[in-house]
């Protein structure tokens, strides 16, 4: 998947080092690529992916981090820079735009991002909030953010603004749902588009070294910074771009870290494979449960592992049918917990306990004999997102502050990128990221005759 490794004499020729071969840091790649400048990246891990990936066991494909993507314009714009087309390295398909809500007492609501149809839908489910509702759909796109108005009824305030709440939007600040609208998956698993977006970097003429774990970054002359790795592999850039988040950059450069920083809430995830197929279960929905309110914001202001709390449920052999074999379907069950910051659960031993606990709740809700079905579970913890990525706290969603507070003090040629830069950690937001980042970068090569 990647080049060769550079000698260090090619490696001073670059002149820009990413860190970090995720989503952010291979499109800030390819745009610089396609810009004319020479880079290289620096990945820890065997494989490039980040948080976004997916993991194969017998025959079972299951997605580890965002499975949909909610509009291909910037993606396809990566290709167009380097003068391809997205379509020859990686292949979607489109997600019915469905978000169904199923509540303990039998409530349920299907929302489509048809007009005329939602209006129908919460007039049947909360006639009094039907022009509130109107307010908030209005001109919305499927992964913008944007305020909500209130909303008188409780379960359907709690399910327009439970994405955002999931993704660490204050309560107060109800945001859109992310898959309202529909939206596209990656056939054959997310791992692909990994794939792809490496193979249109490494046309560009990009370079990327898996295995090498940056471990200290310093000033040198003229703007300079000098990295080293812990296999020995050094080199000079003139600027950097670090997807480890602020923390992590700030002890590489050996400045003093914001202890106080406030992380996002961290997510547990079950993910399992059942025999059968359920058509009935779409991509894409929320059981929702009755304390919503009250359960996220014991885990985003108390940093408590409430007793029960509401599961975004994802079916992604409902759309693709090859992630698993034939006669058999793969699930996601995730919910929000506290990062490891906020409480630093034994999750050795919590982590077995909640799985069974959503299950035996998905089970009870939508599939009675999951248990007898059941072929394979396991789950992910904020310990294990800690463990194989680094991230503070255990938690993919990154920092309760904006970019720039993020990166407030640290050199003008390092800057920080991916869903650890700042709040927002959806695909969008990542990738919108990425090409600020390389806005800031060209200018500042430029600036100084390098470009």
């Amino acid at each position: 998947m990647s080049a060769p490794s550079p000698s260090p004499a090619d490696a001073d020729t670059a002149q820009v080092a990413i860190i970090g071969a995720g989503l952010a840091g291979l499109a800030l790649g390819i745009r610089l690529q396609a810009a004319g400048m020479d880079t290289l990246i620096l990945e820890q891990q065997e494989d490039a992916g980040g948080c976004v990936g997916s993991l194969r066991r017998d025959s079972f494909v299951f997605e580890l981090g965002p499975c949909t993507v909610p509009d291909l314009a910037p993606l396809e714009q990566l290709w167009r820079l380097g003068g391809a087309e997205l379509a020859t390295d990686c292949e979607f398909l489109p997600l019915p735009p469905l978000v169904r809500f199923d509540w303990p007492d039998g409530r349920r609501l299907d929302l489509t991002g048809d007009t005329e149809g939602d209006r129908t839908a919460v007039a049947a489910f909360a006639p009094a909030d039907l022009p509130a509702f109107g307010a908030w759909r209005s001109g919305a796109r499927s992964w913008q953010l944007r305020p909500a108005p209130r909303f008188r009824n409780s379960a359907l305030r709690d399910a327009l603004t439970s994405m955002g709440l999931l993704t660490d939007a204050a309560p107060a600040r109800a945001q859109q749902i992310a898959a309202l609208t529909g939206g596209w998956a990656v056939r054959g698993g997310t791992d692909r588009l990994i794939a792809a977006l490496v193979r249109h970097y490494e046309r560009l003429g990009g370079r990327l070294l898996l295995r090498h774990t940056v471990t200290a970054l310093s000033r040198g002359p003229a703007g300079t910074c000098q990295i080293a790795c812990s296999n020995g592999f050094s080199m000079k850039e003139a600027s950097v771009a670090s997807s480890l988040g602020a923390d992590n950059t700030r002890a590489l450069l050996s400045t003093p870290r914001n202890s106080r920083r406030q992380l996002a809430p961290a997510i547990f995830t079950v993910h399992f494979a059942l025999r059968g197929s359920w058509p009935g279960i779409g991509h894409h929905g929320l059981l929702m449960c009755d304390e919503h309110h009250a359960s996220v914001r014991a885990v985003r202001d108390k940093g408590i592992l409430p007793a029960r709390s509401s599961i975004v449920l994802s079916h992604p052999s409902a759309v693709d049918p090859a992630l698993a074999p034939v006669g058999h379907a793969v699930f996601r069950a995730s919910t929000i917990v506290p990062n490891l910051r906020q409480a630093p659960l034994d999750w050795a031993a919590v982590g077995p306990q909640l799985e069974r606990a959503i299950l035996a709740e998905t089970g009870q809700r939508l599939i009675p004999d999951l248990a007898d079905r059941l072929v394979m579970a396991f789950h992910t913890t904020p310990a294990d997102w800690a463990n194989r990525l680094a991230l503070p706290g255990g938690t993919p969603f990154g920092l309760r502050e904006p970019a720039r507070a993020a990166a407030r003090g640290l050199p003008d040629n390092v800057v920080l990128i991916g869903a650890q830069a700042g709040a927002g950690a959806a695909i969008p937001d990542v990738l919108a990221g990425a090409e600020r980042a390389a806005s800031r970068l060209l200018g500042q090569l430029r600036s100084a005759g390098k470009g």
